[in-house]
């Protein structure tokens, strides 16, 4: 989203029910853990192309054995974030990402901030409340496909999440996303 504004929040009684106004100081806006259908219910999406897409990614999680993660972050216009790695226990999520030059024909403006969301299907059954820390870090190199199968590891070992955190792991809701859904 070029308006540097989360494109995915959560609404209900203990949030905001208004779309967040982005975080001046961090490139990291939120991280939220969709454990339920009634929680799923309250995750709100603006309104682009790819919004049905994500709602249905949403939808199609069995909450029984697996958790949506969602996490927004603020990201340079004239770059893309890239999932290079996820990994989970009860009480932690640890993400990694690949920040992407864009195309040199691509327009963009080196002091304008963008949002992006990223939709993880995890393949196990995380409670929201038993969530406590969240780790990510962005390095400027490409990711490492060589780290693990699938790119995503749980507290029970490796685990293949939708060939390697790629789309259907991951839903682009930019107007202008690329088919491999970075932006």
């Amino acid at each position: 989203m070029a308006d540097g504004r989360p494109p995915i929040w959560l609404t209900g009684p203990d949030r905001n029910d208004g779309r967040p106004a982005p975080d001046a100081h961090s490139r990291h806006i939120s991280s939220l853990i969709v454990d339920s259908q009634s929680r799923a219910e309250r995750v709100e999406i603006v309104d682009v192309p790819a919004a049905e897409r994500a709602r249905s990614f949403i939808a199609s999680t069995s909450f029984d054995r697996e958790t949506v993660y969602i996490q927004n972050h603020r990201v340079r216009e004239c770059f893309r974030l890239d999932l290079c790695h996820v990994s989970w226990h009860s009480t932690t999520v640890e993400t990694d990402y690949a920040r992407i030059l864009l195309p040199y024909d691509e327009r963009c403006a080196a002091d304008t901030w963008a949002a992006e969301s990223w939709l993880v299907r995890i393949p196990a059954a995380l409670s929201e409340d038993e969530v406590s820390g969240y780790s990510t870090s962005v390095g400027s190199a490409a990711c490492d496909r060589t780290a693990g199968p699938g790119g995503a590891t749980g507290e029970r070992g490796s685990a293949d999440t939708a060939d390697g955190v790629a789309p259907p792991s991951r839903v682009p809701l930019s107007e202008n996303a690329d088919p491999d859904g970075e932006r």
